[in-house]
């Protein structure tokens, strides 16, 4: 009993150091993005016929032991794509401009939802890898739980931030993101990257498994 209320306070702990990064972190993207919509509105509008784009230092790389959750192979060949034809006729002028959303606010939906993205990784994802690796055959192995929930963990502001910024141009349209369905998605995201990262390693190291 006083060994699991100890690894709990140290869960706790631990949880409540990132929450202080990152609300540190969320304070200095707040006032970067106020600094930003103050310099806008301040401008003159200034009319841009067409913005033509140049692919030649653009480099496509494989990170080896890194779980990229949210890349998937249409991503990459779409990129490529681009890379070899600059001149393809599906470049486009750029979309227009939307201002982002209420720093205050993107602020707040972005620390819900990490919220309840970091219990997940904390509670939910080791299980959910050890089952995976179940289904690969492969033993359970810890290591590769630890290093998934920190890699994963790195990873999880960038792609808040990029469904937020999703949810910003839906507006546009009248479709928004509920913070359920960035979570949902998250989720996702995360268990279709586990099951990549892990059916990657080579055989000789996932073991033989139980008979």
């Amino acid at each position: 009993m006083s060994y699991d209320f100890y690894q709990y306070s140290e869960n706790m702990r631990h949880y409540l150091q990132l929450l202080e990064k990152r609300i540190k972190d969320l304070e200095a993207q707040v006032a970067n993005l106020t600094n930003e919509v103050t310099a806008i509105s301040e401008k003159p509008t200034v009319h841009i016929d067409r913005i033509d784009y140049s692919f030649d230092q653009l480099k496509v790389e494989t990170l080896e032991g890194t779980l990229n959750i949210g890349l998937n192979p249409e991503d990459l060949s779409n990129i490529e794509e681009l890379a070899i034809n600059p001149n393809s006729p599906t470049q486009q002028p750029q979309a227009p401009f939307y201002p982002p959303i209420d720093p205050k606010q993107m602020m707040n939906r972005s620390m819900d939802i990490e919220e309840v993205m970091h219990q997940f990784i904390q509670l939910e994802l080791p299980e959910i890898i050890r089952q995976k690796q179940l289904e690969l055959n492969m033993p359970e192995e810890e290591s590769y739980v630890t290093f998934i929930q920190e890699d994963i963990t790195k990873q999880l502001p960038t792609r808040i931030q990029y469904y937020l910024q999703q949810n910003t141009n839906r507006k546009q349209s009248g479709s928004t993101l509920s913070n359920e369905a960035i979570i949902n998605a998250l989720k996702e995201e995360m268990e279709n990257g586990v099951h990549l990262f892990l059916s990657h390693i080579p055989d000789n190291m996932k073991g033989s498994g139980k008979e």
